[in-house]
């Protein structure tokens, strides 16, 4: 047997075999994974620097950018006291030259300073970002730190400091610019300040001190050349790297749609509009080299992007086809518009058509695959007047909506509602014809403009009132400048107000007739035709005419009312005419005098009296007279327009177009319903039919303006025919034609004024208004017309 082992060598042998029993574990058993080592900070790395030849490595140094260099003199302490040392400012120059047209170091700042003025991108004062350096007093300050640490000193105000009998300026001892918001104002930075303040203090010798002082105002003036320098070059430095950026930002997005291109995507980015470019999205914007990694990284963003994008183009083309698609439906309703006149109720416009018919919707907007022509709208013929008469219910339910608002009474029936709606005291307004557009509103607050016409509106004929239908704004002009890019809209009334004003004058016109203002209706009121004369514009005390009648026009060529020939010839009637008295009216129908009172007595009430028979008749004769005038004017403006193509035509050696001939009926009607025709009325009133639903549709046209419209416009050569190329505008003439009965003057006998009248005054009594806006060149307007007013302020 071998002898037993030493203990120690036995013991060494056990923990061995143990050691070996650990690792012989078995299979099935989970094995620990190894452990991995902490990877901790690489110390030194820079260290070895060190132990380079000093020749070689003040070559490298000098190399390197001057904020690099500055930025290693701050790691440690061996290159600190390696870079600061005055043997090392040969690296600190070498790195400077490196900087194309970097300017020469001020002479108040070694190279380090320097540096870090110029790429060192902190504030001196709070110590946080600052872009850019103030070189007027060649410190870098934040925005926020300008405000509060820089102060203003004028003309040296506030920094001389008296030393023994002599006061010294600083102002011009220390770098000094004007303020940026304030020019006028000198601004400084108060350490440096303190430190020249600091500096002179402690000089002694009145000679020291002096030569200090030269030096001073040269060094600043120094400085003074050296900022144009330095803000040159600073600029050429932020325009150097605003076009490398550009640079790198055209080769990303030229990378980014090679790539998209190659995915199939080409088609789609050249139709790309410039509002979504692809330019301004945020992964291609940016002045990054793509990469595969990046790439990949906004591939998916990219891709949803183009599909977006790919979607807004579908949506355009269906536009595009949507809009065809209106311009057939608009075109078969202008026929059937044409075929219907002349119009007894309000027609659609081609927005309300296409936008309020859902059938006719429901065809327009079918997607583009879908065959759309317009014998597809005009197989609907037939059920336009259906599909037309629903839509006016819907108007007129909004109308009725805005009468119950007003009056809070949403229990009135459909019927009830209708008899409401037709009285004559049921008058409403239109936001946008009372008030205008905002400059218009502006202007007449100025009183640099008249206020609007009072336009009073009747139901139904308020249904075709164009603002509901039409911007309000409504000119070629307008459009262009409020980029609308149509002028006609979808109907809508949300400018409705009912009335409340006028309709309490309505109330007393319709008593002064003696009828009741709850059940008459505008149809009867039409009906009565009577004229009303305005108490508080009458001229009283007139004296009688030559011939001692009472009855005569204001116009001595004028027709005399009857009145004057029933004058005494009774002596019952004595009584009666004793109450009255002699004055100078106008005679106003029931429309004109409703909008009289809401011009001139709105805020000064008025009261209304009826003119007898004999005077409304008197009045008639002399409206028919004016509506003559009204037409010859016309008619020899047409001539003047005329005359005017003609010789334009013998400039171009061009025949002239023939005028045509137009047979007019100017009888004045003086029956028991004398309405003048519509021929005879010099209102607007008149619409092209060759223009319904057109760009160049106007407002209504007098007839003349109508007549030259169609020889203009339409080469119309034959005699134009009423309801076939012209038609008379549904809404006329309480709408449209403000002066379409005029409101001629007569002499007549009326009762004496009553005492609640009061007249109103003809002006603000205010000298600068007086001087600047009314009054100062009053005579120079006399002579154009709409001008009649100037001055007057109510």
């Amino acid at each position: 047997m071998d002898p037993d082992p030493p203990a120690e060598s036995s013991k060494r042998r056990t923990t061995r075999t143990l050691t070996k029993k650990r690792k012989s574990d078995p299979a099935d058993a989970p094995s620990a994974p190894a452990p991995k080592r902490a990877r901790g900070p690489k110390k030194g790395r820079l260290a070895g620097l060190l132990n380079i030849p000093l020749d070689i490595l003040f070559e490298i140094l000098g190399n390197l950018h001057p904020l690099d260099l500055l930025r290693l003199s701050r790691t440690s302490k061996d290159f600190r006291q390696l870079l600061m040392q005055k043997s090392s400012r040969h690296i600190w120059r070498s790195s400077l030259n490196t900087v194309d047209g970097m300017p020469p170091c001020p002479p108040n700042m070694n190279e380090p300073q320097w540096i870090s003025l110029a790429f060192d991108a902190v504030c001196q004062v709070c110590h946080k970002i600052a872009r850019k350096v103030d070189w007027g007093l060649f410190i870098r300050i934040c925005g926020k730190c300008a405000k509060s640490s820089l102060q203003h000193h004028f003309l040296g105000i506030g920094m001389g400091l008296v030393s023994g009998s002599t006061s010294v300026d600083f102002s011009k001892l220390i770098p000094s610019r004007p303020d940026h918001h304030k020019p006028f104002n000198i601004v400084y930075f108060p350490p440096a300040f303190e430190s020249v303040k600091k500096e002179y203090n402690a000089i002694v010798g009145a000679d020291e001190k002096e030569k200090f002082i030269e030096e001073r105002k040269e060094l600043v003036k120094t400085l003074a050349e050296h900022t144009i320098l330095c803000e040159e070059w600073s600029e050429n430095v932020a325009d150097n790297r605003s076009a490398e950026l550009a640079d790198r930002k055209e080769e990303r997005y030229t990378a980014i749609v090679a790539r998209l291109t190659d995915l199939g995507w080409g088609p789609e980015i050249a139709s790309i509009m410039p509002i979504d470019s692809l330019r301004l999205h945020k992964s291609v914007k940016l002045p990054n080299t793509l990469t595969d990694r990046t790439w990949n990284t906004i591939k998916p963003e990219m891709i949803k992007y183009m599909e977006e994008m790919k979607k807004k183009r579908l949506d355009r083309e269906h536009v595009v086809i949507v809009n065809t698609r209106k311009a057939l439906a608009t075109k078969v309703l202008r026929t059937f518009k044409r075929s219907q006149l002349p119009w007894s109720d309000f027609m659609p416009n081609g927005p309300d058509f296409c936008d309020d018919f859902p059938r006719i919707k429901e065809i327009i907007v079918q997607p583009s695959s879908v065959t759309v022509n317009e014998q597809t709208f005009e197989a609907l013929l037939p059920d336009f007047p259906g599909m037309i008469a629903t839509w006016r219910e819907g108007l007129r339910e909004r109308v009725a909506n805005v009468y119950k608002t007003a009056h809070d009474d949403e229990t009135l029936s459909a019927s009830d509602l209708e008899t409401r709606l037709n009285l004559a005291t049921t008058v409403f307004k239109c936001v946008a014809c009372s008030q205008g557009s905002s400059l218009f509103a502006t202007m007449m607050a100025m009183g640099l403009m008249s206020p609007k016409r009072c336009q009073p509106l009747f139901y139904p004929n308020i249904l075709a009132h164009e603002c509901w239908s039409r911007n309000e704004d409504f000119s070629l002009v307008m459009m262009f400048l409020s980029n609308r890019v149509q002028r006609d809209h979808i109907w809508n009334c949300s400018g409705l107000r009912l009335d409340s004003e006028l309709s309490d004058v309505v109330a007393g016109i319709v008593k002064a007739c003696g009828m009741n203002p709850k059940t008459t209706t505008v149809e009867e009121m039409d009906a009565a035709d009577a004229r009303f004369a305005c108490h508080a514009c009458a001229e009283r005390g007139t004296a009688a005419d030559p011939d001692g009648k009472m009855g005569s026009p204001a116009n001595p060529d004028a027709g005399t009312s009857s009145a004057s020939k029933d004058k005494g010839k009774g002596k019952g009637k004595a009584s009666a005419e004793e109450e009255l008295e002699p004055a100078t009216v106008h005679a106003y129908n029931w429309r004109n005098a409703v909008r009289h009172h809401g011009e001139k007595h709105l805020h000064f009430p008025t009261e209304w009296y009826k003119l007898s028979d004999a005077d409304a008749v008197a009045a008639r004769s002399l409206e028919a007279q004016e509506i003559i005038k009204a037409k010859e004017v016309d008619k020899v403006n047409a001539a003047n327009d005329s005359e005017d193509s003609e010789a334009a035509a013998d400039d171009e050696e061009n025949e002239p177009m023939p005028p045509v001939e137009v047979t007019v009926d100017t009888a004045a009607t003086l029956d028991a319903h004398p309405c003048p025709l519509p021929s005879q009325l010099p209102a607007f009133e008149f619409c092209c039919a060759h223009c319904i639903d057109t760009p160049s549709a106007t407002s209504p046209l007098t007839y003349e303006c109508m007549m030259k419209h169609l020889r203009g416009r339409h080469d119309l050569l034959t005699p134009p025919v009423l309801n076939e190329d012209y038609y008379r505008a549904l809404a006329a003439p309480e709408i449209y034609g403000g002066d379409a009965f005029p409101a001629p003057e007569l002499k007549t006998l009326i009762p004496p004024k009553p005492d609640s009248i009061v007249a109103p005054p003809t002006r603000l009594s205010n000298p600068y208004l007086d001087h600047y806006l009314y009054d100062s060149d009053e005579g120079s307007y006399d002579s154009y017309e709409g001008y009649d007013d100037y001055g007057d302020y109510w």
